[in-house]
């Protein structure tokens, strides 16, 4: 279920700051309390999928010293957009499921 999401998770982890690959899979770790890791590969599929359909940017930072770059990634009006529909969608999902395995009694 959460595979479908991942597009979503990492926009989400965009919307507060430019992050690089790196950093995303840290704080998807690190959000899950080590529950759910994105695998490195799978990872930087969904990112240029993501930047193909428009709904990021990326952006080189070569100010690390000894020479190091780091490609930074910035989600923009229309990977807002699709981050806001698919919340939507979730909530709907998520009061769907919640209507039967809501609540044990």
């Amino acid at each position: 279920m959460i595979k479908g999401y991942i597009e979503s998770i990492i926009l989400s982890l965009l919307v507060v700051e430019d992050l690089y690959g790196y950093d995303i899979a840290k704080k998807i770790r690190n959000t899950s309390k080590e529950t759910f890791e994105i695998k490195e590969g799978t990872m930087y599929v969904v990112l240029k999928r993501l930047e193909n359909n428009g709904l990021l940017e990326s952006y080189w930072d070569d100010s690390l010293s000894g020479g190091g770059r780091r490609r930074y990634h910035h989600i923009n009006d229309k990977g807002k957009k699709y981050l806001e529909n698919s919340q939507k969608e979730w909530q709907f999902f998520k009061s769907i499921v919640d209507n039967f395995l809501g609540e044990v009694k």
